[in-house]
């Protein structure tokens, strides 16, 4: 693989300083200190460490054909640890998983088509519908930022809307219905995946239960310094018990 999912435009590297609130950071940059947007609510403690490098792209090109106007004139796109870049934008996370299933890259997706984006089933909006080997397969993508020790976490806040996806789609699985959850962790490093139960024990006992009805799919991924995907996809073994 070496084209994008996705266009970012000119990007431009600066030194993370502080996280103002959820979605706003403030940075060094060449023109000196400056602003960004950050589109993910996550706690990001991990990596948003005073002094790294992070990646930004202007919003013009992130925001082309969208109503969709920041404040800023930059977003964090990816911050870098131990060397590798660290995708942060969650709302893109929906395009590098359909980068990913058009081009067979996923372990036990290989047969996926894209039916359509966010589809409505009873009180939910999921991600996907797929025809996978000649049926309806309904995918719920999770971007996973959190890693340590070999070990890929899930979630690293709180998430109530995730809790209830997970329980919707293992409801829809034993109504005779295909579902996935597919977690793309952003880096390569990793072997295992877990729940994060110290984070939040609830989607993580949520997530326990639907594994035995609604498949449960965590990968890594790579992303080059130019913030291309790396040609490796690696399907991660999940450790269901906590560590």
């Amino acid at each position: 693989m070496k084209d994008y999912p996705f266009n970012l435009g000119m990007l431009s590297k600066a030194t993370f300083r502080e996280r103002a609130n959820r979605f706003l950071i403030r940075c060094n940059t060449e023109a000196g200190e400056g602003e960004a947007h950050l589109s993910n609510p996550g706690r990001l403690w991990e990596l948003l460490l005073p002094g790294a490098t992070l990646y930004l792209s202007s919003n013009k090109a992130l925001d082309a054909g969208q109503r969709v106007k920041r404040k800023t004139g930059y977003t964090a796109v990816a911050v870098v640890r131990k060397r590798s870049p660290i995708f942060l934008h969650t709302h893109l996370t929906n395009q590098v998983a359909r980068y990913l299933i058009e081009r067979g890259a996923i372990p036990s997706l290989e047969q996926g088509e894209i039916v359509r984006q966010e589809v409505p089933y009873g009180t939910s909006r999921f991600d996907f519908l797929l025809n996978d080997n000649g049926g309806d397969l309904y995918l719920e993508v999770k971007s996973c930022t959190l890693f340590g020790n070999g070990v890929a976490m899930f979630p690293d806040a709180v998430t109530e809307r995730g809790r209830k996806h997970l329980l919707e789609l293992a409801e829809m699985a034993r109504k005779g219905i295909k579902t996935m959850i597919l977690f793309i962790v952003h880096y390569p490093h990793v072997r295992w995946f877990m729940p994060d139960f110290h984070t939040d024990y609830a989607f993580s006992r949520a997530l326990l239960e639907a594994r035995h009805d609604a498949r449960v799919v965590p990968v890594a991924i790579e992303w080059k310094p130019d913030l291309s995907i790396g040609g490796e996809v690696k399907i991660l073994e999940v450790t269901w018990t906590e560590r």
